[in-house]
């Protein structure tokens, strides 16, 4: 179901949904959801859903890929919330750009070592078994929270880290652990800002700060962690570290 407001917090409408979605965005006439590609043991029709907001007439785009691996899903959103409007899918290595009713493959990514073999594609998996294949052999089978500037895209996939996509290049580098250099710590929970400004954030939980806190009483920066957390414990809100990707 999507529900209507005014920016003031004042309720409109709302619309019924048919199907299931876990990632929604908007331009100026239309609305696009991603829609779950296998519900009751059957696959779905499309893989994106496009409402027409005058008519709220639905179009189904895409139909699914085959179902490796039924009902498992990676962190993050696989419809950005930049000003140009990208979707993604698992198992799918293209960056597709959402516009009026149709989709247009941007990018095609190859990622070498890091790609998930043709062949176990056609295989089903249970979630346990996938996560144990790409944890063990480093493969990739899906892109999420894109953020994009003019001249890159960062993104997440199912192996954690940040992956960072050079548009002209067409190449992309992976960063496992992303550090602060003032504190000497590495940055947890990657969440693009939806907008056009470029922006990320990383999220600190208090209980994660305490424990940083704890190890790193001996090194030169600590005083920045203690600065930092002030008279934080494990029970407050979590610290934000806002960055503009250049």
């Amino acid at each position: 179901m999507i529900l209507y407001y005014t920016l003031d917090g004042d309720y409109i409408k709302q619309t019924k949904l048919k199907g299931y979605h876990n990632s929604i965005g908007v331009d100026e006439k239309f609305i696009y959801l991603s829609q779950a590609s296998y519900v009751n043991n059957k696959s779905t029709n499309g893989s994106v859903v496009i409402i027409d907001k005058t008519t709220e007439e639905n179009t189904e785009k895409m139909a699914p890929l085959f179902e490796t691996a039924p009902y498992c899903y990676s962190q993050g959103m696989n419809i950005s919330a930049t000003d140009n409007l990208y979707f993604t899918r698992k198992f799918d290595d293209n960056i597709y750009l959402l516009g009026g009713t149709d989709l247009k493959t941007l990018y095609t990514i190859n990622w070498n070592e890091l790609s998930f073999p043709p062949e176990k594609k056609e295989q089903t998996l249970d979630c346990s078994e996938l996560n144990n294949l790409c944890s063990k052999n480093k493969y990739v089978y899906s892109i999420t929270d894109i953020q994009d500037t003019d001249s890159t895209m960062c993104f997440r996939t199912n192996l954690g880290g940040l992956f960072v996509l050079s548009k002209s290049k067409k190449e992309v580098k992976w960063f496992p652990l992303i550090e602060n250099d003032a504190l000497d710590v590495p940055l947890p929970s990657y969440l693009p800002i939806g907008g056009t400004d470029g922006e990320v954030l990383f999220v600190f939980p208090a209980h994660y700060l305490m424990m940083l806190k704890k190890t790193m009483r001996n090194k030169a920066n600590s005083s920045q962690i203690e600065r930092i957390m002030g008279t934080m414990n494990e029970e407050s809100n979590p610290i934000l570290l806002k960055y503009t990707l250049k």
